[in-house]
């Protein structure tokens, strides 16, 4: 081990100096690689790891080409290529005596290419905490990378927006500020804007303010961001499929449908490229590198080619986990079921087996219509530890749909023991707690989702519901205000407040408390004056109580909204004629028989006009 180590600071030295680089490219890679390769291959094999992790460090594409050739024969069995062995060997050449910041940045590229996520935050801190210029800022924009994939969005949010106030600012960087931001539940939309200002052919910031403008009911400002996005990356499948959803739902089906042919042509969109994570890639080894590989050629749709790597890793990692799953994904997508569960076997099998590659079965298994069968696999994930969030949801799922709700519930109670913040088993335990008439621990488990899902617009509606329906004022309030600060823009808002006012003037109609009823229904229709549906609701129960005069400053004010409702001018009518105001009343019925008749609802027209000349006539009018 002394020779070992003494060679490798040996190579340590030159690289400290900045000779080696030189060194490398004019004698090392001919010389020591090429015509002493048979003297490597008699090498040590921790020598030979050393030189080559020596080359992938310093951008030595050739030499880790060859170098993956001699490594693995020598090394014999397949698992020494795995990439916990390689880490080890280049903890090792760090504690020989690389430890510049460049070279702690590069190990820490070099554990994120490869999923050592801990072990690349911790490197990436030091770079950051040391380092100042472009090491640092990459070191520290790498580190939010890094603590987003952790599940740290916070943090990786607050790195991001600190590199920003430095004037350190790309476009991917305000990219992803802008994701963060508002998965976070922050206002994002200047962010988008800031991000298309620098970079124009950012799909995915485009695509954020598309879906932001859906959100809010503005359909054709979404379809202008759209055709922008196209316009400039014409093959943007993302932005397509969004443009046809649209256009589907407006009942132009050509122009759905040629939208869902481009959008299904080109699943994923590539204009938004990142040059400081693409580097990674070089670091990439062995299995994990064969993985991605794989998994790239699988998103471009090149299945064959996927295939071949797929079947090309497994051969040298005929237990790889990830491999297996790799595979079964791919013969899912290629239609060959009987290929894929056989696959996804071999994944659970495996001894680094995932909980993804458990909960691909057991959902695969749902969707034949075999809850047993997923059944077993989900208690199998459990019994190798390797439950997740979403296999228990399935779990509670299948014992729903079997009828047995004791066992739903306890599925769902021991998906929350480990799972505690995960918002989609508080929501379907929410569902299951209102359902059995628990609306107490409905609304716990509800508003514990919306801590962890601020944005989900559904959840505020089962929030808002199960509050009225138990008279929870407070909780229907506390949701409504949460919802107004977050979604400003959401298009349910209106609806949601116009639900909670009509429920209080219910209360207040019970109570007989008419000032406050008037005020409840006021205020429900204010939530959505431009709702016909709510108008005609809050008119029919003014008119049922006899509030003429409510009833006629209420269809007065919605012509403002509803100019074209012929609905508005009749309920305005009505009430004025109660009130004595005839010839006002039949006025307001005029102009709805004019919109019968423009709107080709004759039957109508005949209607309004017949009463028109009867009232017309008892006021010895012409």
């Amino acid at each position: 081990m002394s020779f070992v180590l003494s060679r490798l600071r040996f190579f340590a030295s030159f690289l400290i100096e900045g000779r080696l680089r030189a060194y490398l490219k004019r004698e090392l890679l001919d010389s020591f690689l090429g015509r002493g390769l048979g003297r490597l291959r008699r090498s040590r094999p921790s020598l030979r790891l050393g030189i080559w992790l020596l080359a992938a460090g310093m951008g030595q594409a050739a030499a880790r080409g060859d170098a993956a050739e001699w490594v693995a024969p020598e090394m014999g069995e397949a698992e020494l290529l795995e990439d916990a062995a390689f880490a080890k060997a280049y903890r090792e050449l760090r504690e020989a005596g690389l430890d510049s910041l460049e070279e702690v940045f590069r190990l820490g590229q070099f554990y994120q290419a490869n999923a050592f996520l801990e072990e690349a935050a911790t490197c990436y801190r030091q770079v950051a905490g040391a380092a100042g210029g472009q090491l640092g800022a990459r070191a520290r924009y790498l580190l939010s990378v890094v603590e987003e994939a952790r599940g740290n969005f916070a943090e990786a949010e607050d790195i991001l927006q600190r590199l920003r106030e430095e004037g350190v600012e790309t476009p991917m960087g305000l990219l992803r500020l802008a994701d963060l931001r508002a998965a976070n539940g922050g206002d994002a939309e200047a962010l988008y804007e800031a991000c298309l200002s620098r970079e124009a052919s950012f799909a995915g910031a485009s695509i954020a303010l598309a879906k932001r403008a859906m959100r809010g009911g503005d359909m054709e400002a979404a379809k202008r961001r759209l055709r922008e996005c196209l316009r400039r990356e014409p093959e943007c499948g993302d932005a397509a499929l969004l443009l046809a959803n649209i256009y589907a739902a407006d009942g132009e089906q050509a122009l759905a449908e040629r939208f869902l042919e481009i959008g299904q042509a080109n699943p994923r969109h590539t204009a938004d490229r990142d040059p400081w994570l693409e580097a990674l890639q070089e670091y990439r080894f062995g299995e994990y590198r064969l993985a991605c590989d794989a998994d790239e050629l699988f998103t471009a749709l090149r299945f064959e080619e996927a295939r071949a790597v797929f079947e090309r890793g497994l051969k040298l990692y005929p237990k790889s986990g990830d491999l297996w799953l790799g595979l079964a994904k791919l013969e899912f997508a290629s239609d060959r079921r009987r290929e894929a569960f056989a696959a996804l076997q071999r994944a659970v099998s495996s001894p680094d087996a995932t909980g993804q590659a458990y909960f691909i079965f057991a959902d695969e298994r749902y969707r034949d219509g075999d809850r047993q069968g997923a059944l077993e696999i989900c208690d199998a994930a459990r019994g190798a530890g390797l439950l997740t969030a979403r296999t228990a949801l399935l779990e509670a799922r299948c014992w729903r749909e079997l009828g047995d709700l004791e066992a739903t519930r306890d599925a769902l109670d021991r998906g929350l023991a480990d799972f505690r913040y995960d918002s989609d088993l508080l929501e379907a335990s929410g569902d299951l707690a209102r359902e059995e008439g628990r609306a107490e621990l409905a609304l716990r488990h509800y508003e514990s989702a919306l801590q962890m899902r601020p944005m989900a617009a559904a959840l505020y509606a089962k929030l808002l519901a199960t509050a009225i329906a138990e008279r929870a004022w407070l909780a229907a309030e506390r949701s409504l205000q949460l919802l107004a600060a977050r979604m400003p823009q959401e298009g349910s808002l209106r609806r949601l407040k116009s639900q909670y006012w009509l429920a209080r003037a219910l209360e207040f109609e019970e109570s007989e408390e008419r000032e406050a009823w008037l005020s409840a229904l006021r205020s429900a229709y204010e939530s959505d004056a431009a709702s016909e549906p709510l108008f005609r609701q809050v008119a029919s129960r003014l008119a049922g109580n006899g509030e003429w005069l409510e009833l006629s400053q209420l269809a007065s004010d919605a012509r403002a909204h509803l100019s074209e409702s012929l609905h508005v001018y009749k309920m305005e009518g009505a009430a004025l004629l109660q009130l004595g105001r005839i010839e006002e009343g039949i006025g307001c019925l005029r102009q709805a028989r004019a919109k019968a008749s423009a709107s080709g609802d004759w039957e109508e027209a005949q209607r309004l006009a017949a009463m028109i000349a009867k009232l017309a006539g008892k006021a010895g009018s012409v």
